[in-house]
């Protein structure tokens, strides 16, 4: 206080003889007037030092170096005996010198209570374990500035210079056994107590080791892993863990085993470890076992083999697949739209007898799901295929009087027009000049793939639903989208058209865009094969279960509606060889013969295959309208012997 009193009213210019008086003034005071009497800036020196010392105010600090142009209060604070008899001498002269000029000074006071403190937690005598929380209470009839707490009189922790005065004790760092706990509280003044000591002892950690699989061991598939663990008072659980993560929920009763399904991991090096925990929460982490994990996850490779996609078929059908596998094949389950079509199949050949029958007439959906000994699973691409069974005992389906729309057999051999044999007009015009050729029966249309075509003007009855659509081919196109028979225009959705792709036979039948036979791939019901400049005979057939492929009397693809079945609209002229509107120009090349259009759909293809009509035997039917769209009686179509699809 008497410093403070002398900085506030000395450290002014007309005051610093006070600060800068060098010897004593008068024998009346402590120090006699004679050589070696001490200087006054080595007085308020120490005095400055001392209470920075003890108060860590750096205003104290400040002030000496300010006095003193630093480094003179340096020296002052190691302490010592000089130290101290500095400060008295530099007190008891302020206090003298200023009570000389007449100013009252406060009185020197200083703090010597010390703080009380004591351990609130744990109590002594507890049994611990675990991380605790050590803490204690503190007061000061000033202020308590830290307390520090000591664990077997080494500090525990740094000091905490506020309250609540705590701090967290690892019990797992130290022994177990008795352990003393103290508290040290300090207050401004520097005063120290130290609390009683409180005992605690900590618990002796239960013991674990796994014991199974070994160290080094290799394992695959599902493995038991085991460990063995003992505590002085009692075990209450034991957690594995699986490269420091847990392994399902702690084990709590013996035995201590969990299932390890390592398939669900990476093939490789793995660290298995178990946490055993007693009944006093201490837990202890057994040694870690290194094993090393090797599980065939290669998948078998399966694709069916028969029947062929967009197949038909009908009666009993063998089904068949191939499956491999790295190691070996377990077994090949069969589905039949998702659902199994028998038993698993467990050696080869894999192959189930199907009875189409069961089915209803419709697409249907066929995979193979192929499983290896270590559980890898693999199905195989889907195949569609069309279930088309007659009620048992029916007759052959024979023509339907009526039913043909138009025929055109091309065999006029000269001339720029054809006639159809259906009675209904439909003359076709030969435009670019395609050229006569030898037909597979009489003469035919040889098209160049450039720009030659045949038109027929649009009527109603052309957009038939049900439709049967037939004609003869030979091609060796193996590039580009071709026209074969087409009433469509490019990017119209309305319309039908059978057409080529890539050498594989395409077709679809569009009433609308929400109401379609089409897979929006480049090639709807894509046969392949055909190309081989060798005559075929193709089929496309539509009724209200989809569209069905044949060639040469055999099915070949089949395709359901997408939305409603119906007829199109399209007003879009019929060609044939050549796809309208297509900007890359969609001309067939080669040899087309024999074309008809029926307004029913021909069960199974029937009669394309190995019946021939006789164009030169066709009586015409009679009309009752001027656009031939009406029939009074339908044509007379004789027909000739039998004929096989493949003969050239």
């Amino acid at each position: 206080q008497a410093m403070d009193w002398l900085w506030a009213n000395a450290w002014v210019a007309g005051d610093q003889s006070f600060w800068y008086e060098n010897w004593v003034p008068t024998p009346a005071t402590p120090f006699p007037a004679q050589p070696g009497a001490p200087d006054l800036n080595l007085l308020i020196a120490p005095a400055f030092a001392w209470i920075y010392k003890q108060t860590g105010d750096t205003t104290y600090r400040d002030r000496g170096d300010q006095v003193f142009a630093g480094g003179v209060l340096n020296a002052y604070l190691a302490g010592g005996k000089q130290f101290d008899q500095n400060y008295k001498w530099s007190f008891e002269y302020v206090r003298l010198r200023t009570a000389a000029v007449g100013v009252p000074v406060p009185p020197i006071t200083t703090d010597l209570t010390p703080p009380t403190v004591s351990i609130t937690a744990p109590t002594a005598g507890t049994t611990v374990s675990g991380t605790v929380s050590v803490t204690a209470t503190a007061a000061d009839n000033v202020g308590v500035v830290g307390v520090q707490f000591q664990l077997d009189g080494a500090n525990l922790g740094a000091e905490k210079t506020a309250a609540p005065w705590t701090i967290s004790w690892n019990t797992a760092t130290g022994t177990a056994g008795a352990h003393t706990l103290t508290a040290v509280a300090r207050d401004a003044a520097g005063n120290r107590t130290t609390s009683a000591a409180v005992v605690a002892t900590v618990a002796t950690a239960p013991t674990v080791a796994i014991t199974a699989p070994t160290s080094g061991a290799t394992v695959s598939s599902t493995v038991s892993v085991t460990a063995a663990a003992g505590d002085t008072v009692g075990v209450a659980g034991v957690q594995f863990k699986l490269d420091g993560a847990n392994m399902g929920s702690e084990v709590t009763t013996a035995p201590f085993a969990t299932s390890w399904a390592t398939m669900a991991g990476t093939n490789g090096l793995h660290t298995l470890t178990a946490v055993a925990r007693n009944m006093a929460g201490t837990r202890t982490t057994s040694p870690a076992v290194g094993v090393t994990v090797s599980n065939d996850k290669t998948a078998p490779t399966v694709s069916i083999t028969a029947p062929a996609a967009g197949g038909i078929v009908s009666g009993t059908v063998s089904v068949t697949a191939n499956a491999t596998d790295n190691v070996g094949v377990a077994g090949v389950q069969f589905k039949l739209d998702g659902v199994n079509l028998s038993t698993e199949v467990t050696r080869s050949p894999y192959s189930v007898s199907w009875t189409t029958t069961t089915a209803t007439n419709a697409t249907h959906t066929l995979t193979a799901v192929a499983r290896d000994a270590a559980g890898n699973r693999a199905t195989s691409a889907a195949v569609s295929v069309a279930v088309t069974n007659g009620t048992s005992g029916s007759p052959a389906p024979t023509p339907l009087t009526g039913a043909l729309v138009s025929y055109w057999a091309l065999d006029e051999g000269i001339g720029t027009t054809a006639g159809a044999a259906s009675g209904h007009g439909n003359t076709a015009t030969l435009m670019n000049g395609p050229t006569w050729t030898a037909g597979r029966r009489g003469s035919a249309l040889s098209f160049d793939g450039l720009t030659q075509y045949v038109r027929v003007p649009s009527t109603p009855a052309l957009n038939a639903y049900p439709l049967t659509v037939a004609f003869w081919m030979k091609t060796s196109s193996t590039s580009g989208v071709r026209g074969v028979v087409n009433k469509y225009a490019d990017m119209s959705l309305n319309g039908w058209q059978v057409y080529m792709s890539s050498g594989k036979l395409c077709a679809w039948y569009i009433k609308d865009g929400s109401n379609y036979i089409d897979d929006n791939t480049a090639c709807p019901l894509a046969v392949a094969g055909y190309n081989d400049n060798q005559w075929h005979q193709v089929v496309f057939v539509v009724d209200a279960s989809g569209g069905k492929f044949y060639v040469d009397g055999l099915p070949q693809a089949a395709l359901p509606w997408t939305g409603t079945p119906g007829a199109p609209t399209t007003t879009q002229e019929l060609q044939i060889g050549h796809y309208p509107g297509l900007a890359s120009g969609g001309f067939f090349a080669g040899v087309i013969d024999d074309v008809r259009i029926w307004s029913n759909a021909w069960p199974n293809g029937f009669p394309m295959c190995g019946l021939e009509i006789d164009p030169a035997a066709v009586v015409p039917a009679t009309h009752v309208d001027a656009d031939e769209s009406t029939l009074l009686h339908a044509p007379t179509l004789p027909i000739l012997d039998a004929l096989s699809c493949r003969s050239s």
